[in-house]
């Protein structure tokens, strides 16, 4: 990957300009922060589209914007007159550049596919999304190939240069590459087949790093003010999480950190009988990981709910709400267990606040469904285990540690690819920075 970077940077033009390359990284994450709005220098040196953050001075930042303007990463505004003196010249993120993202989905009810998406650099969607299959049988050159049809085609997509390719690869399969040692084979295949920088991450790494730079549309503010701050998802047949801190995603060791899909979580107070088919495991089967029973991962998911209920999981979903029937008591066991589960996150990593992703059967319920049961025990549990509970704070000077988003199923893997995008002006901006 730094290589690859590496290339587009004209070291002579930054000696010239006797400005440091960590002040160059640090002047374009301001725009980016600020993005899609155009930023004047003078707002960049003062970081006001940060918290927290410190002040630049004006010269360096000028000659930083020279060298990023050089790279055709930046573009400078008409010059607007707001006040007497000389006119202001915003900058914002050029139209020469475009990043590329891909989502690898292999979820146990669907073929595999690799889903891409084009973004802009402020992250503006650009086309409509690309999708191929990956062949049978399932293995890393299979899903090289996938890859490299989809992001061919989004390159003829575009008339703009590619900074790079972002894929991000959900659940055990992240799990499985890192293992067997084939994540970093894969990103420098995919670098040397494609010319270009390839980062490969875990679908709720990529998430969360997108969440760094989202800014609220409202307040023009950072979505997550805090500089510390959490995410968990929930997908179909697997749990993962992610650990934001100082405004940078940690990874780890081998990229698994802050995940909890693994943790072992008691079954909860509920009355639940075993219902588990053979082909669709329920609560009382062992963790998919085959290590172990009482996962949150055998616990949670849509695809346990199912397959301990015996319904497809949005039917169950619709259900009517019954306290005594062993179908919306499955509900609640499953809630429990990942707010319990939450809770053990929040109480070891004291983030600022914890975003939760969830299907949006489940997180928005339908009043009177068995749904219902899910959300109540999920917050329940939060409120009862967890130290630090802030589940439904209304004090809007005290904003709520947990907030809870729907993911649309039928938006969820081109949303993902555009969050793996943004990886590669995250990864970028790291490089640069000398991370």
């Amino acid at each position: 990957m730094s290589p690859a970077f590496e290339k587009m940077l004209n070291r002579e033009l930054l000696k010239k300009q006797s400005v440091s390359l960590e002040t160059v990284a640090e002047v374009l994450a301001r725009v980016v922060a600020a993005a899609p709005e155009p930023v004047p220098r003078v707002d960049i040196a003062d970081g006001t589209m940060l918290i927290g953050a410190h002040k630049l001075p004006h010269g360096s930042v000028s000659r930083a914007s020279t060298v990023l303007i050089d790279m055709k990463l930046l573009q400078q505004e008409n010059a607007v007159a707001e006040r007497p003196g000389r006119p202001i010249v915003p900058l914002r993120l050029s139209q020469e550049w475009a990043l590329a993202g891909v989502q690898v989905t292999h979820a146990d009810d669907r073929t595999a596919t690799a889903v891409g998406m084009l973004l802009s650099l402020d992250g503006t969607p650009a086309g409509e999304k690309v999708t191929e299959p990956v062949r049978w049988p399932f293995n890393e050159a299979a899903l090289l190939d996938a890859i490299t049809r989809v992001t061919e085609q989004l390159m003829g997509k575009t008339t703009s240069t590619l900074l790079g390719l972002g894929v991000g690869v959900g659940g055990r399969l992240f799990s499985s590459l890192t293992e067997s040692r084939n994540l970093g084979l894969l990103r420098d295949a995919l670098t040397q087949r494609l010319g270009m920088p390839a980062i490969v991450e875990s679908s709720v790494d990529a998430q969360a790093v997108r969440e760094v730079w989202r800014r609220d549309p409202a307040s023009k503010r950072p979505r997550f003010p805090k500089p510390h701050f959490a995410m968990v998802g929930l997908y179909h047949d697997w749990v993962s999480s992610a650990l934001v801190i100082n405004r940078k995603v940690y990874r780890g060791d081998h990229g698994l950190a802050a995940g909890i899909g693994h943790l072992t979580v008691d079954y909860g107070p509920q009355d639940v009988t075993s219902r588990s088919q053979p082909d669709r495991p329920g609560f009382y089967d062992m963790c998919s990981c085959g290590r172990g029973y009482g996962h949150l991962e055998a616990l949670a998911t849509p695809a346990r709910i199912a397959g301990q209920t015996g319904l497809p999981f949005e039917q169950a979903a619709r259900a009517p709400y019954d306290q005594r029937s062993p179908l919306t008591a499955a509900f609640a066991t499953a809630g429990e267990a990942l707010g319990r589960g939450i809770s053990t996150m929040l109480d070891i990593a004291n983030p600022g606040q914890l975003l939760l992703l969830l299907p949006e059967s489940l997180a928005r319920p339908v009043e009177g469904t068995a749904a219902v049961a899910y959300k109540r025990a999920l917050l329940t549990a939060v409120r009862r285990y967890s130290y630090f509970t802030a589940a439904d704070d209304d004090d809007p000077l005290h904003p709520p540690t947990l907030i809870i988003d729907d993911i649309a199923a039928d938006e969820a893997d081109a949303d993902a690819a555009q969050a793996a995008a943004v990886c590669v002006l995250d990864h970028f901006i790291a490089y640069a920075r000398g991370e």
